[in-house]
């Protein structure tokens, strides 16, 4: 019989407090976390990792960069990637680039949490879209 393995989440969240939340809530869920604090980091964990990293969680606002700017970026890599955006402002109020950007990701795959969320809506939206099929 095999082994089922956990879910691994790549979170990219620059602001330490809401990390510290991400991380407590997910780890007491099961899942394997991999935190990054900026792009380039989690550009570089994904690389790294990609063929373990089943959901990518970013930011929007990012320190010097997007979170959806690495999101599109992973799904060059990985077109299955589920992803989840966060954002404290809402959608309306975005730039045009971060509302191309968004629009630019894989429909089907990805969810938008608004901020500030409960951890008991982080894990309904983690396993709404872990729950997808692989086709989707």
């Amino acid at each position: 019989m095999l082994k089922a393995t956990r879910k691994a989440i790549l979170v990219l969240e620059g602001e330490p407090l809401v990390m510290t939340v991400f991380h407590q809530v997910l780890r007491s869920a099961g899942f394997d976390v991999h935190p990054a604090t900026s792009a380039k980091e989690a550009l570089e964990k994904f690389t790294h990792l990609r063929s373990r990293i089943d959901l990518l969680i970013a930011d929007v606002a990012i320190p010097g960069s997007s979170g959806l700017h690495v999101a599109l970026a992973c799904c060059l890599i990985s077109p299955k990637l589920r992803i989840i955006i966060t954002s404290g402002a809402p959608s309306s109020t975005w730039t045009e680039t971060e509302t191309r950007q968004f629009d630019a990701l894989p429909a089907g795959r990805v969810a938008l949490l608004p901020k500030p969320f409960s951890p008991d809506q982080l894990l309904e939206s983690v396993h709404r879209i872990s729950e997808l099929p692989e086709d989707a």
